[in-house]
């Protein structure tokens, strides 16, 4: 049995991850009165104290308006606009700022493309723990693009953001693990993040996981807990052959009792990282 091959969180609009405090409690309360306004439809007094923020210099300001130029939200969509003003916040620091200019260079939106630059940019980010940065400079280290490839690099990145709990990050250092790239060969650590991925409700992570409890790497072989991950993946997308595939060859090598128990054991899968706490499990085998 063979692993399957390589199967944007992009998170934008949630108060706490437009902010980033720039010390100043007089100005970060009129930040937050702006995106106040934002919330109660007061949009078009909201773009003026926004705009009038970020020219006084607000860095939580520059960056809000920078993503509302790129999006056009409450203001005319401009690209170029959104890195002039994500390129203000990220000078004094700004994380999130310093991640999306690196973006915007990295596919040339609003400006030439310069993976050079990218990396750069990507890199302050990253420095600063913002987990989205660390994931592509990860990616860049393992490709090549914007900097010298360099497998080990990408593993240091790429463990940083699995750390914080970035599933893209996770499912690649599982990948560097399996493959012995950029680090010793270990199906363990494999396994390790592999799992943490499925737990956050991954079909892929949960196939591999399958897959890895089917071969006996990097764990005790199970067929149960095979079949059992592989149920879960395979209901999450029933479009991706692979995931069938695996299904029905270890159900050839199981006993009807194994494939009961299984089944049982893949309700729990599903209700524990699939389904929504607050929701009802509409898992079906």
């Amino acid at each position: 049995m063979k692993l399957v091959g390589l199967l944007t969180r992009s998170i934008f609009g949630a108060r706490e991850d437009a902010k980033q405090s720039d010390g100043h409690p007089d100005t970060a309360q009129k930040f937050d009165a702006t995106l106040d306004q934002f919330q109660t439809g007061g949009v078009t007094a909201a773009v003026d104290d926004l705009v009038a923020l970020a020219r006084d210099g607000n860095a939580d300001a520059q960056y809000d308006l920078g993503w509302r130029c790129f999006c056009g939200d409450g203001v005319p969509k401009s690209y170029s606009e959104a890195v002039r003003w994500y390129r203000l916040a990220a000078e004094q620091g700004h994380a999130k700022a310093q991640f999306h200019l690196g973006d915007r260079y990295y596919w040339g939106i609003g400006v030439d493309k310069n993976r050079v630059e990218a990396a750069e940019w990507y890199r302050l980010a990253a420095e600063q723990g913002y987990a989205d940065a660390q994931y592509e400079l990860g990616k860049m280290y393992e490709r090549g693009r914007g900097v010298p490839q360099n497998s080990p690099e990408a593993v240091i990145w790429y463990q940083l953001a699995a750390e914080q709990d970035d599933d893209r990050a996770q499912y690649k250092l599982g990948n560097m693990h399996v493959n012995g790239r950029g680090i010793p060969k270990n199906d363990a650590a494999a396994v390790k993040w592999w799992r943490l991925m499925a737990e956050q409700g991954h079909a892929r992570a949960q196939a591999l996981l399958g897959l890895m409890y089917g071969s006996g790497r990097g764990v005790p072989k199970d067929l149960v807990k095979a079949y059992a991950w592989s149920i879960v993946a395979s209901a999450q997308d029933p479009t991706f052959p692979d995931y069938q595939e695996v299904k029905e060859s270890l159900a050839e090598l199981m006993t009807a009792a194994q494939i009961a128990e299984a089944q049982t054991l893949s309700q729990e899968y599903w209700d524990l990282h699939v389904v929504p706490v607050d929701g009802g499990s509409t898992f079906v085998e």
